[in-house]
């Protein structure tokens, strides 16, 4: 039995394993792979080695020291344009710097001169060497070796202006002035108050008169003027402005000359006494107030009421400096109209001197010569820039009133409507009396005070002019003492 059963599993067996055969497999699970991108930042320290230029630390530059003598205390309007444009002046060049030095007064004037002789200069200050005083003084101006001739350095381009040499943007006029024998140059014409003959445009077209260039058609306009009841002359009221009539009257009779031999005693042959146009000049002023064609102030009355007179249509003409609008400011009417021209030449004396001829103030610079060659060229630089027109222009725009009616540089602008005008076509420019009314104590004569007497009629014109010989040989042996 136990035989059977383990037949029967045995076939059971078989039989399992044939149906097993007979029947499909099943599939075996499908395997899902995944990626994984995984991101790995690494830190790798490298050794590098740059080679960076290290620059050699580089000499310094030595600064050449412009000093600049000013007769202006530094905190002064003028002494503050000075040291501003200093600023400016330094900041363009590098290789300068600027240092403004006062010397005020005489005493500052013979201490800036005495450092000059001692060879121990400033760079630049006031004065120098111009045509309107005698040859012999010009060559022992130049014989001292004191100053530098600036003819090349005007020759070469004025500042910000290629092409155009510094000289030509100076007026004729201040170029005869600056231009001595041999055409060296020891002055920079700077500030230059201006004398000229101021006109009541608003008389003027009321009564159609045009300005006069000669001496006879300003008598003309005054034989007008007289008959509508309008002073012809005003703005005196002082002995110099009265001066100042005479002064020019005489310029035109004796041409620059003979004017400046006779005002500055150069001349034997040309003395108030022995000199026919000095009484010819005396009568032509004696004229004016004789047949009324003055105000009635213009001899003995107040300058500021004569110059109000002038403003209020009670008179058409000064002959007064470019201070006039200054002083002025607050009694200009507004819509007040007036023109400038330059004094009337006389008649059959046209010759003489040219009509675009003035005389008034002038302060101009010089650059002392015994400096090295680095501090010259820094100063010729500074003063360039100085007379520049774009310097010139913002001066005289300005606020200050000093400033706008003060011609500058020779080169035309102001303040004053008109002036800039004149000066653009002068052709002649000479000091007011030589210095000879406002002057040091030990150089002033009584020429003011005469020429009042004159015009008041205490004295004759033969008497002035005796007077006036007189007081020149005092004053000038005073000056050589």
């Amino acid at each position: 039995m136990y035989r059977n059963m383990m037949k029967v599993l045995g076939l059971m067996i078989v039989a399992g394993l044939l149906l097993s055969a007979c029947v499909t497999a099943a599939p075996e699970p499908e395997k899902v792979v995944e990626k994984v991108v995984e991101t790995v930042v690494e830190t790798v320290e490298k050794e590098v080695i740059k080679e960076v230029e290290v620059p050699v630390e580089a000499e310094p530059v030595e600064k050449a020291v412009v000093e600049f003598g000013g007769f202006y205390p530094s905190d002064s309007a003028w002494g503050r344009m000075y040291r501003m444009l200093g600023y400016r002046f330094e900041a363009e060049n590098p290789d300068c710097q600027f240092l403004y030095s006062e010397y005020p007064g005489v005493a500052g004037a013979d201490a800036l001169k005495l450092r000059a002789q001692e060879g121990d200069p400033v760079s630049m200050a006031g004065g120098g060497i111009g045509s309107e005083t005698t040859a012999a003084e010009i060559k022992l101006h130049w014989e001292s070796g004191m100053f530098y001739d600036l003819a090349d350095v005007m020759a070469g381009p004025a500042y910000g202006q290629e092409g155009v040499p510094w000289l030509e943007t100076f007026t004729e006029g201040a170029q005869t002035f600056m231009v001595t024998e041999g055409g060296r140059i020891g002055t920079i014409p700077y500030q230059q108050t201006q004398i000229v003959l101021w006109i009541n445009q608003n008389i003027y077209s009321d009564l159609g008169l045009t300005v006069p260039t000669t001496w006879s058609e300003l008598l003309a306009n005054c034989e007008v003027l007289a008959k509508n009841n309008i002073a012809c002359v005003g703005g005196g009221g002082f002995s110099g402005y009265i001066g100042y009539w005479y002064d020019m009257i005489l310029f035109r009779l004796l041409g620059a000359d003979k004017f400046l031999a006779l005002y500055q005693n150069l001349d034997p042959e040309i003395r108030w006494d022995n000199t026919p146009e000095v009484l010819v000049a005396a009568e032509m002023l004696d004229d004016l107030i004789v047949k009324g064609y003055t105000s009635d102030g213009f001899v003995g009355g107040d300058f500021t009421a004569e110059q109000v007179a002038f403003f209020t249509d009670r008179s058409a003409h000064l002959f007064v400096g470019t201070w006039l609008v200054g002083e002025m400011a607050d009694s200009i009417p507004e819509g007040f109209e007036m023109s400038v021209a330059y004094f009337p030449t006389v008649d059959g004396y046209e010759d003489v001197s040219p009509y675009e001829s003035a005389f008034g103030f002038l302060n101009g610079w010089t650059i002392y010569g015994a400096q090295d060659e680095h501090t010259l060229d820094c100063t010729v630089r500074y003063a360039k820039l100085l007379t520049s027109a774009e310097v010139m222009e913002e001066i005289t725009s300005g606020d200050y009133l000093d400033f706008q009616t003060t011609i500058i540089g020779g080169q035309g602008p102001s303040g004053v409507p008109g002036i800039g005008d004149l000066l653009a076509v002068q052709k002649l420019w000479f000091p007011a009396t030589g210095g000879i009314g406002a002057a040091a104590p030990e150089a002033r004569s009584a020429y003011w005070e005469n020429l009042e007497t004159f015009a008041s009629g205490l004295m004759t014109a033969e008497e002035f002019a005796q007077r006036m010989a007189e007081d020149w040989v005092e004053i000038f042996s005073r000056i050589e003492k």
